[in-house]
């Protein structure tokens, strides 16, 4: 033992300070004046533990080991990619993603040898920052690595029950902790990098451009001209449809169009296409009939073909796909 004047990492060294009662100091961190900071939520980089049995859900709260401290979290997830319909479903488990994991992982089991790590499970190469200009699909649960959602694509927004200090770029382990120890299930459910911290107020989350994929479905009515068609079931009578004028709609048969104003006062609207809608999706409403369809209603209908009644229509659905932003202020916004 020896009086030093300075210590360095590594060093083990003791410390007498004055009117301090020891019992209530826990195991921390030394460091120089704001050199480590002190943050209530954070943004990591995170994947999930392969072990881990269970959805990691969206809002659920976690057991985060970060820095010296163990604290509870909530966490949101969201991705660079938007997250399949069927990945989101808790009933489904995934769905066919899933299958796919489940073969694999029995095929691996297989070809194994003992002490062995797989390769994709060498490491994860995580981002040095996080770009808070992109745009984020809010992710009802954290995706298992696949081909649409590769390591280093995945985030959480953790929110701290109570403000940890940490170096910025420490390890986040999240973990769900009152499950029972005498279970015999892999606790920890994911694992990842703290890539950045920030204040959890709306200002500041606003910035955060995380989105939910909504949309609306109508089917088309009839055409008014060959560049021109009548949608109805997007919208109700009461709905204003200047916010709507100017948003892109597609076909089933993957046509795209925008809508160029409203229709009438029950709620129908019109798209306009930029090139001339092909003659192959166009029907005649009420064409072909039913096969007993009696010989007064055949004529009837050739009455209004005379009349030149009959309209032309395709049957289709018009889908108006949306993004949501999740932190925005103005939630009346539509985007696409």
């Amino acid at each position: 033992r020896k009086p030093v004047k300075k210590a360095s990492q590594g060093d083990r060294v003791g410390i007498c300070v004055t009117s301090l009662d020891a019992s209530q100091l826990e195991r921390g961190i030394a460091c120089s004046p704001k050199v480590i900071p002190t943050i209530e939520a954070a943004i990591a980089c995170v994947n999930k533990v392969r072990f881990f049995k269970g959805d990691v859900k969206t809002d659920s709260k976690f057991h985060c080991t970060i820095g010296h401290a163990t604290v509870m979290a909530s966490a949101l997830f969201f991705g660079k990619n938007a997250e399949a319909e069927k990945e989101g479903s808790g009933e489904s488990g995934g769905g066919k993603e899933k299958e796919e994991e489940d073969q694999e992982a029995k095929k691996n089991k297989r070809k194994k040898k003992k002490g062995k790590v797989p390769k994709k499970y060498q490491g994860t190469e995580y981002p040095s920052e996080f770009n808070m200009d992109s745009d984020y699909a809010w992710h009802s649960r954290l995706i298992p690595d696949s081909k649409d959602h590769p390591p280093g694509t995945q985030f959480a927004l953790l929110k701290f029950e109570k403000p940890v200090t940490c170096p910025p770029d420490s390890m986040v382990i999240g973990s769900k902790l009152d499950v029972s120890t005498d279970a015999k299930v892999c606790r920890i459910a994911f694992s990842g990098k703290l890539l950045t911290s920030l204040k959890y107020d709306p200002e500041t989350l606003e910035k955060l451009k995380i989105y939910k994929l909504r949309q609306r479905v109508g089917s088309v009515e009839r055409l008014q001209d060959d560049y021109t068609i009548i949608g109805k079931g997007l919208f109700s009578k009461e709905t204003n449809m200047e916010q709507f004028i100017g948003l892109k709609v597609r076909l089933d048969a993957g046509l795209e169009g925008t809508i160029s104003s409203s229709f009438g006062q029950t709620g129908k609207f019109k798209v306009s296409f930029v090139n001339k809608i092909p003659e192959n999706l166009i029907q005649s409403q009420g064409g072909g009939g039913d096969k007993g369809e009696s010989n007064a209603a055949e004529e009837g209908k050739k009455k209004k073909k005379k009349k030149g009644k009959n309209k032309r229509t395709i049957n289709s659905k018009i889908t108006l796909p949306l993004k949501k932003y999740v932190f925005a202020i103005d939630r009346k916004k539509l985007l696409q």
